[in-house]
């Protein structure tokens, strides 16, 4: 096979989706979780002090 520089910007395309998909899945899974979980404890606190009802500890 001659090593093209179109041929070579197609391998490295392909390995580097192929590694993303397959090697990083879980981080980046990871880090949406984590991201998610850190907005859902921010807005729970933040509403947590500010609301009229009052929470557990109140009763």
């Amino acid at each position: 096979m001659v090593w093209t520089p179109e041929a070579v910007q197609a391998e490295v395309d392909y390995r580097w989706n192929r590694d993303d998909n397959e090697t990083w899945q879980h981080v980046a899974e990871a880090r949406r979780m984590w991201r998610l979980r850190r907005q859902a404890r921010r807005a729970g606190r933040g509403a947590a002090h500010q609301a009229d009802t009052p929470g557990p500890k109140a009763a």
